[in-house]
């Protein structure tokens, strides 16, 4: 038995806003009792083994849980090249040289993957670029996600390895893509030939060809995993929902292999639509684990992104006819649906535009009738109209948002949706409404820094392109309910109901903060506070 005594702490356990209490004791990672007063522990320490921590005054809550990250493929490209901050297309190119340069000179003459680049953030281009603009770069297959992870742009090389011309007719098939939605979200110069420009399902397609052109060891992958992991301990993070996306396989099968070898980061794994008849016929399903690792819900991207323009609304963006799309042809997506509930594997559904969250509550609403049971994940519901916010209560959705997108999409929304504006991040009307909302990042769309989600849900404001710019002030929310949605909810909907609180019976798991949140003189200060100390049931993580 391992006791684990903390004194001094300034601690708040996020059950109410004010609970708040100084001693804690943890008996093998669990919570046992709390107090404002010191406990004794001297029977204790005649028969266990006891550690004391003294905190000397400083703020502990409980440790965040991101339920929404692409995880694995952070791991993937932990060394590859990244473009989430370049603020102009000449910057990206001049990121693009020095790196194709390091690998020519190093003779590693492999694969440039990664990605993070946004053309809604360059000042000197507001336009998607081309194979051409990759010219210069013509040894290296070329292949760079955009920042959305709903378009991908290749240099002639990598189109030319990965058969973008003529798609291989059966990886379609198995992927439920025609062939005319594969034209259709493929870009072309005016000739009609390809411009190395590929959307949603060709995207898709793309990425599945990709897996099986460039891989890893498994030591390599393990190893990239532990370094990831740890990545985002230092943000105080120990528990995700992995979403992955583009071209990566399941990390469930490397998290078995290292969930109890000295691993502090508990994880929800979602099931990607090519992976289901595997986990059906191995007769997994959703929930089924242990407090390292769970199986989560089928991933259903059922459209796309404002930022691309291809989130699925119910009016046309402004200034042009294209409302979006949705990803799916509804026989194949009712196939996938019933599959998924008749072998207790729920769902989680990614979606953006307005139509879009209503045809997902109205899929819900199916789900349930054949299964009241079943999960359901609602992941972004960036806009949401009053009917659609009705349906997700009535049917107990959870809802997974990401305050920290408001500021890459307060241009967007300006610029297509000025009249939809009202609808956006509804994180107030969701609350009031009696729903309980969780909050993630969607790393690495977005930086790995809760406090930078906490100040846009409380400010309803961007934290860093457009500082302190309101999207849609009305719905803020408090400072105790953005880190209640961080902590306990984001465990909750991501399967750990075990951790989030500091609380008798739950995980100590805790994070140590540099200042207390509670108390900063502006919401600014958010954006400055630190993780200087983190503790895993019970034990202490060097960060």
């Amino acid at each position: 038995m391992k006791v684990q005594y903390f004194k001094n702490g300034n601690f708040y356990s996020m059950t109410e806003r004010e609970d708040s209490f100084k001693y804690l004791i943890a008996i093998d990672g669990k919570i046992v009792f709390t107090s404002d007063e010191p406990i004794p522990i001297g029977r204790f320490q005649k028969k266990a083994d006891t550690k004391v921590y003294d905190l000397e005054g400083k703020t502990i809550i409980p440790s965040f849980c991101d339920s929404h990250v692409h995880f694995l493929y952070g791991a993937l490209h932990i060394d590859d090249i990244h473009l989430e901050d370049c603020r102009s297309f000449k910057s990206v190119l001049d990121r693009i040289e020095a790196f194709y340069n390091t690998l020519r000179e190093k003779k590693k003459e492999d694969w440039i993957i990664g990605g993070g680049w946004d053309k809604n953030n360059w000042t000197d281009k507001n336009t998607d670029p081309s194979y051409k603009d990759l010219e210069n770069f013509t040894a290296i297959p070329i292949v760079l996600f955009s920042k959305d992870f709903h378009t991908v742009w290749l240099n002639l090389v990598a189109m030319r390895l990965l058969g973008t011309m003529e798609p291989d007719s059966k990886i379609l098939y198995s992927l439920g893509i025609t062939r005319e939605q594969y034209i259709a979200d493929t870009d072309r110069f005016e000739d009609g030939k390809q411009c190395g420009i590929f959307r949603e399902n060709a995207m898709k397609y793309i990425s599945t060809i990709l897996s099986s052109k460039r891989s890893f060891s498994e030591v390599d992958m393990i190893d990239n995993i532990k370094r990831t992991s740890r990545i985002f301990n230092s943000s105080g993070i120990t528990a995700i929902t992995d979403c992955s996306s583009a071209y990566c396989e399941s990390p469930f099968r490397f998290l078995q292999k290292i969930s109890g070898d000295n691993f502090t980061l508990r994880c929800m794994i979602s099931i990607q639509e090519d992976a289901l008849d595997q986990f059906i016929n191995l007769g997994l399903f959703s929930g089924l684990g242990s407090d390292m690792l769970k199986i989560g819900g089928l991933k259903i991207l059922y459209d796309g992104s404002l930022g691309s323009q291809s989130a699925l609304m119910f009016l046309p963006y402004k200034g042009t006819s294209n409302p979006g799309k949705a990803n799916y042809e509804a026989q194949h997506l009712s196939h996938l649906i019933d599959n998924a509930i008749t072998h207790n594997i729920g769902l989680t559904v990614h979606a953006i535009g307005d139509r879009a969250n209503f045809d997902v509550a109205t899929i819900f609403e199916y789900s349930r009738n054949r299964d009241p049971r079943i999960p359901l994940r609602l992941e972004h519901a960036q806009t949401l109209t009053d009917e659609t916010i009705n349906k997700l209560k009535y049917l107990r959705v959870h809802t997974v948002m990401q305050p920290v997108h408001i500021d890459q999409d307060i241009a967007t929304a300006n610029r297509f949706l000025p009249d939809r504006i009202n609808l956006m991040y509804r994180f107030r009307t969701l609350i009031d409404s009696g729903m309980h909302i969780a909050f993630s990042t969607d790393y690495p769309v977005a930086p790995l820094n809760p406090f930078y989600g906490i100040y846009s849900a409380v400010t309803h404001s961007g934290f860093n392109l457009q500082k302190g710019v309101p999207l849609n002030k009305r719905e803020s929310i408090s400072l105790y309910e953005a880190l209640k949605s961080y902590t306990y909810y984001s465990h909750l909907y991501s399967s750990f109901p075990d951790s989030g609180l500091l609380s008798e019976g739950y995980n100590a798991d805790m994070v140590v903060l540099d200042k207390n949140p509670f108390y900063v003189k502006n919401p600014d200060d958010l954006l400055t506070i630190k993780p200087i100390g983190l503790f895993f049931k019970g034990e202490k993580i060097m960060i």
